[in-house]
């Protein structure tokens, strides 16, 4: 059951805290590391970054982010929209996306979405108004960051009212794999417990 208290609730933020976001897997591809760099180089002292996600590079973001107290591990949360409801902005610095089911979800909510012009954002988000960046490339990342807060600190800001009829079917196909994969990663498991109390001599 998802949690009634929200991340800026769970992080103690001010009410004037402005929140980046990104949710995807800690590897290579998904580039944490980019979105951490831009981040550090342009974020303001009242801002934060949550990153929600679980992977074999969580132990070098840790290490990126140097004691940096605004910059968040969530690890993984099977909420999302939890996190996606709690930020200013979503950022999707993959060096690789062929979809980017976490692009739509920020846009389902209505939040403004940076994100890399990877394959998948390259074809599907071209005519949204969301800048699209060289993947992997930290300045452009960070100026685009920089040009965001400008307009965040001068205008209040508004919920955007993307047209995503066009995700939809797609959208829809991508939760129903994740959530076979999710059953599929239960059963094994479960599988494997069973296994191990049939084999596992009495004590």
């Amino acid at each position: 059951m998802p949690s009634s208290t929200s991340w800026r609730e769970k992080l103690n933020l001010k009410p004037d805290t402005i929140v980046i976001g990104s949710v995807g897997r800690l590897n290579y591809s998904k580039g944490m590391d980019v979105l951490i760099k831009a981040y550090q180089q342009v974020a303001p002292i009242n801002s934060v970054l949550v990153i929600a996600g679980e992977g074999p590079h969580r132990a070098k973001l840790e290490k990126l982010c140097a004691g940096d107290t605004r910059i968040h591990l969530l690890g993984h949360q099977a909420d999302v929209r939890s996190v996606l409801s709690s930020i200013n902005l979503f950022v999707s610095a993959s060096r690789e996306e062929t979809f980017g089911l976490a692009i739509i979800e920020a846009m389902q909510q209505g939040l403004p979405v940076i994100a890399s012009a990877t394959e998948g954002p390259s074809q599907l988000l071209s005519s949204h108004p969301i800048p699209l960046l060289p993947p992997g490339e930290v300045e452009p990342l960070a100026q685009a960051l920089k040009a965001w807060l400008q307009r965040h600190i001068q205008t209040k800001p508004q919920q955007i009212n993307y047209d995503l009829r066009d995700f939809l079917p797609t959208l829809a196909l991508q939760r129903m794999d994740g959530l076979y994969l999710d059953a599929l990663a239960v059963n094994q498991a479960s599988t494997r417990s069973r296994r191990s109390d049939a084999t596992c001599p009495l004590q």
